[in-house]
């Protein structure tokens, strides 16, 4: 994954990167050298991410990834 460009300040602005580990752990780096990390919940969905191509990313409950492209879903 990576951020998305957009019009205007953005987070592409401030982003230095995305990752997500098939474990369900998500790290948004940040221009300025901060780094925010999720993690996978037990209980709940911990965190989605959609891309400008409607793309969907969802951390499952207890971790791993489902991915949705073109309406079909995949689990990682």
């Amino acid at each position: 994954m990576r951020c998305a460009k957009r019009r205007g300040p953005t987070v592409d602005d401030l982003c230095g990167g995305v990752d997500a580990t098939d474990s369900g752990q998500l790290q948004i780096r940040f221009g300025n050298g901060v780094t925010l990390t999720c993690f996978p919940s037990e209980a709940f969905e911990a965190w989605s991410v959609t891309l400008a191509s409607g793309e969907l990313f969802v951390c499952e409950p207890g971790g791993g990834i489902t991915h949705w492209a073109g309406g079909v879903a995949t689990v990682r």
